[in-house]
């Protein structure tokens, strides 16, 4: 019995470390303001990289395709398609217009999660779609060990930005 129990307690113990592990994200602290934010940092994916940022207020999915002649405004939108569902996301640029190639789509920080966001960090994303009002479409096709990482660190965040709500 005894050694039921250690071997219990040594199992928790090792699931606790790897769980800890796999949540590295950046930590901010502005000098000023005092203000903390959280970043996954940037998941680099075939066509494109995804970020995810967090503050007290709020969450922001940031994708960035490339530099130069890309202009994202007010009307850029951005579908998403998971691996293995009919579940279908579409999104609109929330973030101001810019030829940097930048797109921003913010969720509010709450105690309970967005249904939205809550599938952007749940489901395997098999392709992301993102379409200009002139037509020109980018790809962004994560592999699946890059699904895998990025639904770790995601998760991870909006689980640490709700603890942001009560400090």
């Amino acid at each position: 019995m005894r050694r039921f129990f250690f071997f219990s307690v040594v199992y928790l113990w090792c699931l606790c470390v790897v769980n800890a592990q796999d949540c590295a994200l950046i930590r901010q602290t502005d000098p000023y303001t005092k203000l903390t934010t959280l970043s996954t940092g940037y998941h680099k994916m075939p066509g494109g990289s995804l970020l995810l940022d967090a503050s007290k207020t709020e969450i922001d999915w940031m994708l960035e395709v490339g530099a130069g002649d890309v202009c994202f405004d007010d009307e850029t939108t951005v579908q998403v398609f998971f691996e293995g569902t009919k579940i279908r996301l579409m999104f609109r640029n929330s973030g101001t217009m810019n030829c940097e190639g930048l797109l921003h789509v913010l969720f509010k920080n709450a105690s309970g999660t967005n249904y939205q966001l809550n599938k952007l960090i749940t489901l395997p994303i098999q392709r992301i779609v993102i379409t200009t009002v002139a037509k020109k479409e980018w790809v962004i096709e994560p592999n699946a060990e890059q699904r895998a990482k990025w639904i770790r660190s995601a998760t991870c965040l909006v689980e640490e930005a709700k603890k942001m709500l009560t400090q």
